[in-house]
């Protein structure tokens, strides 16, 4: 059976995955987030040709709390199912010929501006792979989750019809500022944010 986009967003789905879209490595490779330092699958290897973006919803429930540990073992236990969930489809695709590796779900590389930047950006992958936007705070917001998810991704060798970026946005933008009145370290600017304060 031919290996196509919608096989591996019905097996990724079918492994615990909550939304999934595919990005062109290519289309990532020329449009970097911030050019000074490029987080490129190129970086990683010259051989990849698709990322497979893969979101996890958080339950809402955990917000809803007076205690911030329910929130950080709620972030610690979707974390953990991401990476299973990406290992789970990075193995479905090497078993239908590919090669293909996940990314960690939370990766740090303190070279890139001494901040939470790892060698992708699952938000902007999660963008270009039609999953959704980004927000007034530059943090990704799924149409059927809202800011309530995380994103992570799956790099493989196997060219995958890439999906369409979403044309309206997610984020209503000043007209909300829900986030930047609630951020209690004050670290959203409009369409931007303070990564240290953050």
């Amino acid at each position: 059976m031919t290996l196509t986009a919608d096989r591996v967003k019905q097996r990724a789905k079918e492994l615990g995955a909550d939304a999934v879209g595919v990005a062109s490595a290519a289309v990532l490779n020329a449009h970097p987030p911030d050019p000074k330092f490029p987080q490129i699958p190129e970086r990683i290897s010259p051989e990849i040709k698709s990322v497979v973006a893969i979101v996890k919803r958080i339950p809402a429930g955990a917000f809803r709390t007076k205690r911030l540990e329910c929130v950080q073992y709620m972030d610690q236990l979707i974390l953990r199912e991401m990476d299973k969930v990406c290992m789970r489809v990075a193995q479905f695709l090497e078993e239908e010929g590919a090669y293909a590796f996940p990314l960690a779900s939370q990766e740090t590389k303190w070279e890139f501006k001494r901040a939470s930047y790892g060698y992708l950006s699952g938000r902007h992958v999660a963008v270009e792979a039609g999953l959704g936007t980004l927000g007034l705070e530059v943090n990704f917001l799924s149409p059927e989750f809202g800011p309530r998810c995380y994103t992570s991704a799956v790099l493989t060798t196997t060219e995958l019809e890439p999906d369409q970026k979403l044309t309206r946005q997610v984020c209503i933008g000043e007209t909300c500022s829900r986030c930047l009145y609630s951020c209690p370290a004050d670290a959203v600017v409009p369409w931007g944010r303070d990564k240290r304060a953050c």
